[in-house]
């Protein structure tokens, strides 16, 4: 894998006047050969290369954005940012989550090679609507304690659902990446456990992005860490499993491992079905 040129880096830096221009155009640069190596490994099915390369250039504008607050006299720590929220980390075991704007949201998904200006605003304004659904009726939800707080990894929203704190947590992506297959099938048991309880709360998953949207915690648990793709109707969840959503998902394609697909294919098919569902969801909704 190809790695930024420490002259880039230095050209960044703020005492260095004048190269604004150059900076610019040789981060395209960076950019456009970055997506053109994405392509290649696309059309070569290297699944495991396209993601380690959208990592790559997502971390370089991580620590742009994290340059560009410290010169603002805001010393932060970003983990990481999906479509929707950039994560910091405020410390003590907590992260802070603050709803990216309309360009954030343009710039992350150039980075996924998405370019298309109509393409761009179709998947925002999708995601945006399922969105604002889940994040308020999980809110409700929380508030007439009809789910326990741990499940979403005990949430406290400080401005409405833009900004709110959260237990810090390792993405199952991450998680899987530094431990051994035995260690990684038991935390994606966890997330088969998690979705069986959040379903006895009348919440399910949307999409099962298990490895994107959910995290393991200190104490080891799997918690749900984006509920802003959540749905809470029984139907739409019966549509997803007969589709058997997860095998569609990146979550499933960019598994390092084909024992670890073979497992997460026999076991979710067999935990994931109309009548666990049936057995689990309240029967009041």
């Amino acid at each position: 894998m190809q790695i930024m040129p420490n002259s880039l880096e230095e050209s960044s830096r703020p005492e260095q006047e004048g190269l604004g221009a150059l900076v610019a155009e040789t981060f395209l640069e960076y950019e456009r050969r970055i997506q053109g190596e994405i392509k290649e490994a696309e059309k070569l099915g290297d699944s495991i290369r396209v993601r380690k390369l959208i990592e790559e250039i997502e971390k370089y504008k991580l620590g742009r954005i994290a340059d560009t607050e410290r010169q603002k006299g805001q010393e932060v720590t970003i983990l990481g940012r999906g479509l929707e929220y950039t994560v910091y980390d405020i410390g003590s075991g907590r992260v802070r989550k603050r709803h990216n704007t309309i360009e954030e949201q343009n710039d992350i998904l150039s980075s996924w090679t998405i370019t298309d200006v109509t393409e761009k605003e179709r998947i925002i304004k999708e995601v945006t609507a399922l969105s604002e659904v889940s994040m308020s009726t999980v809110r409700t939800l929380l508030d007439q304690q009809k789910i326990p707080p741990e499940l979403l990894g005990n949430p406290v929203f400080e401005e409405g659902n833009t900004v709110f704190t959260q237990d810090k947590a390792v993405p199952l992506i991450h998680y899987i990446d530094d431990h051994t297959l035995e260690e990684s099938k038991r935390v994606l048991e966890g997330y088969i456990v998690l979705v069986h309880a959040l379903w006895r709360c009348g919440v399910s998953d949307a999409v099962f992005k298990f490895t994107e949207n959910n995290g393991v915690a200190e104490n080891g648990a799997v918690s749900q860490l984006d509920f802003g793709e959540c749905t809470f109707q029984k139907p739409e969840v019966l549509a997803l499993l007969q589709k058997r959503e997860w095998l569609n998902k990146n979550s499933y394609k960019f598994l390092p491992d084909d024992e670890l697909k073979a497992f997460v294919k026999k076991r979710f098919g067999e935990e994931f079905t109309a009548e666990k569902l049936d057995a689990l969801w309240p029967n009041s909704l």
